[in-house]
């Protein structure tokens, strides 16, 4: 039976059934029948047959990756100048406005704007200054105007909001794709990005908790601000926003980056790709599964129990032969450092390497996160890596932070590697 799903792709379901035996029509539906509609890019049938939608998965998701790489190039381009002229301001900023903390000679509570005269302390003379006239020195001695420069942020800012806003819309189809789930999680992470820290955190950051107080009206004022700390603000502020400017380009940049290797293998459409990473995702989550239900045989035959670390490659090696038919055991990596090392499963054609562990007593978060991070290094030289899959089996929860190890694991991704982490039950 051939049908057309919502991209306009036909599937022959007979063929894909021997590609993704694990699938049933239902969740063909689920993934590709409902992605599009819940953007309301296309109306929706009433019929189970989609004849009339031509656009093919491979199109259509080539398109999406393509605009939205285009859309933070262009962001990037459009930003660059002003971006880079404003870190320069900065720096030059930093390096002079040192000698204001250098020569403060007052204190937190009550002559907060005490400082040597022209800022030269060997000369035994004070004065009392403010913010506005801290600011005119800079003005006059360096050219540079702290509310000019405040006031180049929005500009840039503009542009970043609506990069954010288009990649949260045109990459939302990701969400209904279980193979994508740690592509949804840079999604998120891109849709509740925080832009900086406020003036005010930084204040925050440098008022002591305690002071001395001599003058009990002071309590009442509230503690004052030094003239020093108010310009810190204003560079800090302007800093922190141009700092999360390059890390959310970083977010965009993986996030595109992991769903262009995860569709590019061997397989003759994305749609073949994306397949292939729901069944493999589908075989880690159910792995606890299958071996709690081995247990539980017919008048309590013999089973297979998996008690340490090579049960669990047996089973897994058993699993993956299901959707896979090249799994490659116990493959070498090029030497690294002076060494190699054998990676537990290589999957050919896919070029996916998977890595197993089995939590015990003497392993748990700090050990097996040590032990990946030093079997990452080494996958990297693999020629056939471009998707590293470490698959931690946990199932006594020996690991107090499952997500949190995985997060912090997956920062490990390369633009030529994906890594990923799964940690189960």
């Amino acid at each position: 039976m051939r049908t057309t799903t919502a991209f306009g792709f036909r599937m022959n379901f007979g063929n894909l059934a021997s590609t993704s035996r694990v699938f049933s029509s239902r969740v063909v539906d689920r993934i590709y029948f409902l992605t599009l509609y819940k953007q309301d890019r296309y109306p929706q049938p009433t019929e189970r047959h989609y004849d009339n939608y031509n656009i093919t998965m491979t199109e259509t998701f080539k398109k999406q990756l393509s605009a939205a790489k285009k859309e933070v190039e262009e962001t990037k381009v459009a930003t660059a100048d002003l971006r880079q002229n404003l870190n320069e301001q900065i720096n030059t900023l930093v390096n002079y406005t040192s000698r204001y903390e250098d020569s403060w000679g007052g204190d937190w509570a009550e002559n907060t704007n005490i400082y040597s005269q022209n800022f030269d302390l060997s000369n035994g003379h004070w004065m009392t200054i403010n913010y506005e006239y801290l600011k005119g020195d800079i003005l006059k001695n360096v050219g540079i105007s702290i509310d000019e420069m405040q006031n180049q942020i929005p500009k840039i800012s503009k542009r970043f909001f609506e990069l954010k806003d288009f990649l949260v819309t045109e990459l939302s189809f990701i969400r209904d794709i279980n193979a994508f789930t740690n592509e949804t999680e840079l999604l998120r992470q891109i849709e509740d990005f925080k832009w900086g820290m406020t003036p005010r955190d930084y204040t925050r950051s440098r008022r002591p908790k305690y002071a001395v107080v001599y003058d009990a009206s002071v309590v009442n004022r509230g503690i004052p601000t030094p003239p020093h700390i108010e310009i810190g603000e204003h560079l800090i502020f302007v800093f922190s926003i141009l700092t999360s400017y390059d890390n959310f380009e970083k977010l965009a940049y993986r996030l595109i980056r992991q769903l262009e290797l995860k569709s590019a293998t061997n397989s003759d459409t994305e749609v073949g790709a994306i397949f292939q990473q729901q069944a493999l995702k589908a075989i880690i989550d159910k792995f606890h599964l299958v071996a709690t239900q081995l247990k539980n045989r017919y008048n309590n035959r013999p089973t297979v129990t998996v008690d340490d670390e090579y049960d669990v490659q047996d089973l897994m090696n058993s699993l993956l032969r299901i959707n896979f038919e090249d799994v490659r055991k116990e493959e070498y990596t090029p030497s690294y450092a002076g060494g190699s090392t054998r990676i537990d499963f290589l999957l050919k054609r896919e070029k996916i390497l998977i890595e197993v562990k089995k939590t015990r007593t003497t392993l748990k978060d700090k050990d097996v996160g040590n032990q990946l991070i030093i079997d990452i290094a080494h996958y990297r030289s693999h020629p056939d890596c471009k998707h590293l899959i470490c698959f931690v089996y946990d199932p006594d929860n020996l690991i107090v932070n499952p997500r949190g190890l995985e997060d912090d694991l997956n920062k490990n991704s390369l633009e030529e590697m994906i890594v990923e982490v799964y940690v189960r039950p």
